[in-house]
């Protein structure tokens, strides 16, 4: 499966935090609400270690939080830094405003919509736009299509489960096995719903998708580092 450690932020994030010895600087290489990589050229801290964190952010100063480090990339691998995972503790209320709205600054995410109706296609077209402008979305009628286009720069899968169900189980089957690609399935009935997630599906949806629905699962499977995520399950 293709690594999903993309950079998505506008620009690494500083950070501190204390070890028992020293206070040490590093640098986030994703955020979300569920954690972040931290590129660390000093001693890890261990897993497990509760790390009380400051995050500067611009144009907010700094925001204090907590995690746990949750995994270790003890030596850089090609171009992934070394470092640590960590997940945050539960960040509501304002702390969780303003990563989604570092999520809302990213730049280069692309999604792939699968469906072969030009009356939804362009009704999530506006909807995807609304929630993240600067995002590049492109379109496949099919499974052939979906797979001619599917790779590791498809940052999100958006499928129509309805139209094509053999089709649509295919392709999530394809972008799950593959990629690691994160996928919403649209799908009127629970029995479909099922099948897509045995697939792969990352998150089902009703079909036409409710807006706040559609925005919260685009926002949290985009910003979620999964290699801070999987270990954890």
């Amino acid at each position: 499966m293709a690594s999903r450690d993309h950079v998505r932020a506008p620009g690494r994030l500083e950070v501190e935090f204390r070890s028992p010895s020293a206070l040490l600087v590093a640098y986030t290489v994703n955020l979300s609400r569920g954690g972040m990589f931290l590129q660390c050229d000093d001693e890890l801290p261990p897993e497990g270690a509760v790390l009380k964190l400051d995050i500067k952010l611009p144009e907010r100063g700094i925001v204090s939080l907590t995690g746990v480090v949750a995994w270790h990339r003890p030596e850089a691998i090609d171009t992934e830094p070394r470092g640590v995972g960590v997940q945050f503790h539960s960040l509501e209320g304002e702390l969780g405003a303003i990563v989604d709205a570092l999520v809302l600054e990213y730049k280069g995410v692309r999604i792939l919509v699968q469906s072969a109706d030009d009356r939804d296609r362009r009704a999530l077209l506006r909807r995807l736009k609304s929630i993240i402008s600067t995002a590049e979305v492109i379109f496949a009628s099919g499974e052939e299509g979906a797979r001619e286009v599917l790779s590791p720069d498809v940052d999100l899968l958006i499928i129509d489960g309805d139209e094509d169900e053999r089709g649509a189980l295919a392709t999530v089957r394809y972008a799950h096995s593959e990629f690691g690609t994160p996928t919403i399935a649209l799908a009127q009935h629970a029995s479909l719903e099922k099948l897509l997630f045995e697939q792969g599906a990352s998150d089902v949806l009703g079909n036409p998708p409710h807006g706040a629905a559609l925005r919260k699962a685009v926002l949290l499977l985009l910003s979620t580092p999964s290699r801070v995520t999987q270990p954890l399950v």
